[in-house]
């Protein structure tokens, strides 16, 4: 049950408790959907009955960090919560497989934030100053545990990336022993290509920063060395990272193939059915799961049917 309630709340709707009609806050696909419109990947032909114009435009900017920082700590919360039951030492297999799909669930909400809300520089003298002033350079957020009191929550600073990054990947290590041949029922489950891919994430993600700011780089040699508090990164360069990457990357590709061109083209099931290109999925099983036909991601972004 409290693994069911992570998937759940993967496509959990109006998780914000306080709309009426939320067509911004319809899950995990949400976050996503907020990443890409800020890029340059959905174009826009017209923002009649646009319910996305504020995050297209830049405006209004305080209240989607809101919702985006409140998703990922529910999320973490459930993860946490089924963390918090199972000991490795002595559970039966499937409850450690259990373990490791939480892990991995939770490896992934960190990842995430903690990309999205570390402070990086922006060009912009008078706000770089600011940060300067203010000493937040390399904080990302918050780690919230399964085994911290109320109290100690409360008073949780910002983690500075290198304690960030070796939580992560504590996270994926611990999950890819006790996910060990783990049978899914569904890709809305992972399994350990799953985890594969994650550390494939996790390593481009520090190569490319390590590459771009080689002081980060040190910052990290520096902590493997100064804290046994989470497992040590154990890199000495921007390759070793990339070259550690690509090989969960390939890990995470054996028995997947990519999609068909009939596949792709098929107007029934593409796009909804996971084939044999699907590592990992979110979907709907239930009519009764989709609370708001047009809060979903089909009804946000698709542009062929009237009124989704």
């Amino acid at each position: 049950g409290l693994l069911n309630g992570i998937v759940s709340y993967m496509i959990t709707v109006d998780s914000w408790g306080n709309q009426t009609y939320p067509v911004n806050d319809w899950g995990y696909p949400c976050q996503m959907y907020f990443r890409e419109t800020q890029g340059q990947d959905f174009p826009v032909l017209t923002s009649g009955y646009n319910y996305w114009y504020s995050i297209e435009a830049g405006t209004e900017t305080r209240y989607t960090p809101y919702y985006t920082y409140r998703f990922y700590y529910n999320l973490v919360k459930c993860c946490n919560n089924l963390i918090g039951v199972v000991d490795p030492e002595t559970a039966p297999t499937l409850s450690r497989q259990y373990l490791g799909c939480a892990l991995a669930y939770r490896a992934m909400a960190y990842l995430d934030m903690a990309r999205m809300f570390e402070y990086k520089r922006t060009g912009v003298a008078s706000v770089d100053a600011k940060a300067d002033e203010l000493g937040c350079w390399g904080l990302t957020v918050p780690i919230v545990t399964e085994d911290q009191e109320l109290e100690q929550i409360k008073q949780n600073k910002r983690a500075h990336f290198t304690d960030m990054y070796r939580f992560i990947l504590t996270d994926l290590n611990r999950a890819q022993e006790y996910i060990d041949g783990f049978t899914r029922a569904s890709k809305t489950l992972p399994d350990k290509s799953v985890v594969y891919g994650l550390k494939a994430r996790l390593y481009l993600e520090l190569g490319s920063r390590f590459e771009n700011a080689p002081e980060d780089l040190q910052a990290m040699i520096e902590s493997d060395a100064s804290s046994d508090t989470y497992d040590k990164l154990g890199v000495q360069s921007a390759r070793e990272c990339y070259s550690l990457a690509r090989e969960y990357a390939r890990k995470a590709q054996i028995g997947y193939s990519p999609t068909t061109a009939e596949q792709w083209l098929n107007s029934e099931t593409g796009f909804n059915t996971a084939v044999s290109s699907w590592m990992w999925d979110v979907e709907y099983t239930t009519t009764e799961q989709l609370t708001h036909v047009f809060c979903s991601f089909t009804g946000t972004s698709n542009n062929e049917a009237a009124w989704s």
